[in-house]
């Protein structure tokens, strides 16, 4: 996913957890990055949205180099040739 739409995400999810509006901002008395800690770190939990794509996109990676008949190798073979 392109950076931009990540950065949005985040931004609909901060704008939702603080409750921000067009009217009022209210102030972040946490850092995002102590909310997107796991619970047992004391965060709350949140994933991070460009730490998951790009986690995502390594794992899609790996599976092209190791699977032969995996259907997304399929796909992709038959798009852009082997």
């Amino acid at each position: 996913m392109p950076k931009y739409v990540s950065n949005k995400l985040i931004k609909m999810q901060r704008n939702f957890l603080w409750g921000w509006s067009l009217e009022t901002k209210k102030i972040a008395w946490v850092k995002w990055e102590s909310i997107c800690r796991s619970k047992e770190a004391g965060g709350l939990g949140i994933r991070n949205i460009q730490n998951f794509n790009d986690a995502l996109l390594a794992k899609w990676k790996w599976r092209l180099g190791t699977k032969d008949n995996g259907l997304w190798k399929h796909v992709l073979e038959s798009k852009y040739g082997s």
